[in-house]
């Protein structure tokens, strides 16, 4: 696995900083190293690994998406949308 000091190291372009908030400072470093590392141990094109998962992912969005909508309807007492 990469360390840190091999991903700056390693990274191609600059990133841009975030607005100088606190709680994003943390996030988008964090941010930055996950995906510094993700690229750097990715074998082959990290695009293509990662089309491999968007279906999936999608779905499980929506079915949340679903799910959250049949929770709000609940809670105001209203009837459940029919899709």
């Amino acid at each position: 696995m990469a360390t840190h000091k091999q991903i700056e190291a390693n990274r191609a372009s600059p990133v841009p900083e975030p607005d100088g908030l606190p709680d994003h400072e943390e996030f988008h470093h964090d941010t930055c190293l996950m995906g510094g590392v993700f690229r750097y141990n990715c074998s082959g094109d990290a695009f293509v690994k990662l089309l491999r998962y968007e279906n999936t992912t999608r779905h499980a969005f929506y079915k949340a998406l679903q799910e959250l909508k049949l929770v709000q309807c609940r809670r105001q007492a209203q009837p459940a949308p029919q899709d």
